[in-house]
């Protein structure tokens, strides 16, 4: 089926049901202040009458601005699983993610029962929040159709749909609201093949640092400070295994002093918290992984960023002196990078980020006086502001604090898989990473991180699309000149039920979560240091919506490595024709989640073959090596 005569059947179906169930759509029925059918949460949203996409009237919604739909109450007897699709026109004007970045620019759907009260929806912790059908936008764009299409819940009554921008910059405008009824069974069609096409010849000039895990460890006894030798043994025997190369390591510098910080200046301690660090350090040593040594508190250790009840150049003074006696006295020279706090701007009470820049600077001028500023680089950024603000703030960053940092880095939650059935906005990512392609641009030698991304949901099928999300982020972050990348979290204690954890404990043994642990492991075995990015352009692979549901990277060395990495979102499996590939074999490994064990070592392509059929919503890795092992010992 073509891709027009899909797109027209889709027409077709939607207009023999409900239509537009949405009242003043457009918004023309409005006094000026308000518009009939919709509320407004404050004075930062707002009827705008100079500009729109039809008509005469949008919503201008400026920082903080929300407004939302009346309940739209659905046709018929409530008792049964229905599907909508719903869309949305926005424009954005220079909007910069504030600190929770994923939440700049949103359109949401919630659905109450008969009693107009929130129904939970899987587990997410705000009654009645459907999804997001634009996921998160930012930056300046023209009008731009946002949709998605969702099944709702059996006791849905109503929905309401919401327009809001936390963007602690820019403007947003809103028009032509939709919601449509149409048949449970409907699905997207799609292209039943791609191209691929690699040129090997352009690439990006810094080579990639690593792939990994976040290492977590900042949490007191009876948690990860009391983990025995044997679970740090199985950590590494994983760590091995996955070949993770690049790793962020979380800190508590506090921890390893002899006394408090609140009375004494800091005098390093082999206590039991510094003695647990030393351990997983020296097995990450031996494993010769690229680590950022990530500080986490800034105080006390009960709040990460109250103000400390210490001077504040001990919090300095005890991360660098930690860093130091990490390097000279125990040799962990993997220790290459170095982020003096975690996420200051996600709850600092203090000035930030005028202080972020005092402190750095501070970090960079003691580590020299230390005598190891040639040892290790600073990192110039750790926060959760999102990647969509890269152009924004890196380069300021780096005029102010020039020499004194590095590199940067930002966290991403951004990564949302656009599967139908769950989201149908494709591509959202991509207008979402340019930023750090031109951030990448303005920095010039200064690599560019992703040092904490990762997915929170719940139960097998929601922790698979999380994976699936995060491997197209590591895509696009390939594909715009993001050089390391480190999924949160890799440890026990982080809540082993949600897809940010890697593991199950039984038995007080570690057992990988498959549909998080292995579908990961492609990348990180696939992608390795040295490599660098080179040009991919994927021709095809759409849903009859014209959303893409093919993404790729492909990286290469000069000692002839190679790997391609696919995802298809999609429903439908794929024939993809690559061109260009290297003139020689490529292993196919690839994970399926509706197999017992997932990993799946496929067919080889030889070195004449330019073919490969790709599994619906799987993730893949094409590479010029074979491994040594498809699973590792537990």
């Amino acid at each position: 089926m073509t891709r027009m005569f899909a797109l027209l059947l889709m027409l077709f179906t939607i207009s023999i049901c409900n239509g537009n169930m949405i009242r003043n759509s457009s918004f023309e029925e409005n006094d000026g202040v308000n518009a009939v059918g919709y509320t407004f949460d404050n004075k930062a949203a707002k009827i705008d009458t100079s500009l729109s996409h039809t008509g005469k009237t949008s919503i201008r919604v400026e920082s903080g601005g929300s407004f939302l739909t009346e309940p739209i109450k659905l046709n018929g007897v409530v008792n049964k699983q229905r599907r909508i699709v719903v869309s949305a026109w926005a424009k954005a004007e220079k909007v910069i993610p504030a600190n929770q970045g994923w939440k700049a620019g949103r359109l949401l759907v919630w659905v109450k029962d008969k009693d107009g009260k929130g129904i939970k929806v899987d587990d997410s912790s705000n009654l009645g929040l459907m999804g997001d059908f634009s996921a998160a936008f930012g930056g300046t764009f023209e009008w731009k159709k946002f949709s998605g299409n969702f099944v709702l819940p059996s006791n849905t009554a109503s929905v309401v749909i919401q327009g809001a921008l936390a963007s602690e910059y820019g403007t947003a405008w809103f028009d032509d609201f939709s919601l449509e009824e149409i048949p449970l069974e409907w699905a997207v069609d799609e292209d039943s093949s791609a191209q691929i096409t690699i040129n090997t010849s352009k690439s990006y000039k810094d080579p990639i640092i690593g792939v990994g895990w976040n290492w977590e460890f900042v949490w007191g006894p009876p948690y990860e400070m009391n983990a025995s030798d044997d679970m740090i043994n199985q950590f590494m025997k994983f760590a091995k295994w996955d070949q993770q190369s690049f790793i962020r390591f979380g800190y508590v510098s506090q921890y390893c002093m002899k006394n408090d910080l609140r009375r004494f200046e800091p005098e390093l301690d082999d206590s039991e918290y510094s003695v647990f660090y030393r351990k997983v350090l020296s097995g990450l040593k031996e494993l010769d992984i690229t680590l950022l040594a990530c500080n986490w508190f800034y105080g006390d250790m009960t709040t990460n960023y109250a103000d400390p009840p210490y001077p504040n150049d001990r919090f300095v003074d005890s991360a660098a002196i930690v860093i130091k006696n990490w390097i000279d006295k125990y040799g962990y020279t993997n220790i290459k990078y170095a982020s003096l706090w975690n996420e200051p701007c996600w709850s600092y009470k203090g000035n930030y980020p005028g202080d972020f820049y005092v402190y750095t600077i501070a970090f960079d001028k003691k580590l020299k006086e230390l005598g190891i500023r040639d040892k290790v680089y600073v990192m110039g950024s750790d926060s959760t502001e999102s990647g969509a603000a890269a152009e924004f703030r890196f380069p300021r960053y780096n005029r102010i604090m020039g020499d004194a940092v590095d590199a940067f880095a930002f966290h991403d939650y951004a990564s949302e898989v656009e599967a139908p059935g769950k989201f149908s906005s494709g591509g959202t990512l991509d207008e979402f990473l340019k930023s750090y392609k031109n951030a990448a641009i303005d920095l010039g030698e200064k690599p560019l991180f992703m040092s904490e991304f990762g997915s929170g949901t719940k139960g097998d099928e929601a922790n698979y699309r999380g994976t699936l999300g995060n491997a197209e982020l590591v895509i696009g972050g390939l594909n715009n000149g993001v050089t390391a990348f480190a999924r949160w979290a890799y440890n026990f204690m982080w809540n082993t039920s949600v897809g940010n954890c890697p593991f199950l404990i039984e038995d007080n043994k570690l057992k990988p979560k498959k549909p998080v642990f292995y579908p990961y492991s492609l990348l990180t075995k696939s992608i390795r240091p040295g490599m660098k990015s080179v040009k991919c352009n994927i021709d095809g692979g759409f849903d009859s919506a014209g959303y893409k549901r093919i993404h790729a990277a492909s990286v290469a060395d000069d000692n002839g490595l190679f790997a391609l990495i696919i995802v298809n979102d999609g429903l439908a499996k794929k024939i993809i024709k690559i061109n260009g590939k290297p003139d020689k074999k490529l292993y196919h490994y690839s994970y399926d989640s509706s197999l017992p064990d997932g990993l799946i070592d496929n067919k080889p392509i030889d070195r004449f073959t330019n073919e490969v059929e790709i599994k619906p919503m799987s993730v893949n890795a094409l590479v010029s090596w074979k491994w040594d092992s498809l699973k590792p010992e537990y």
